[in-house]
């Protein structure tokens, strides 16, 4: 039989389940072999109930527009020379219609 001794004073709940050497008992799974856990290290870090949070930061996705590459940047549902892509009837049969031609120009 295994008896863990229990360390009064810090909380696991507080320091998370990990080794902090500044603290007084520990919530890491080591605590038991040296008997130096926290009151609370069973029920917080070993029980099914406990649960892990992860926190992700937010992606910022930065998109370049060429000039005259939409149609709403050339204004107009029409062919342009200039224009890298197209926005008039015929752009579907030449295959160089602009991005946004069926939702700007429909």
């Amino acid at each position: 039989t295994t008896t863990t001794t229990m360390a009064p004073n810090k909380s696991c709940a507080k320091i998370g389940c990990k080794f902090v050497s500044a603290n007084p008992c520990k919530c890491d799974s080591a605590c038991s072999k040296f008997g130096d856990c926290c009151v609370d290290y069973l029920p917080v870090c070993v029980s099914s109930s406990s649960t892990t949070t992860t926190t992700t930061k937010p992606t910022t996705t930065t998109t370049t527009v060429k000039p005259l590459s939409l149609c709403a940047l050339q204004g107009a549902c029409t062919y342009s020379s200039k224009a890298p892509c197209h926005c008039d009837s015929l752009c579907s049969t030449y295959n160089d219609c602009c991005p946004d031609y069926n939702s700007f120009c429909k």
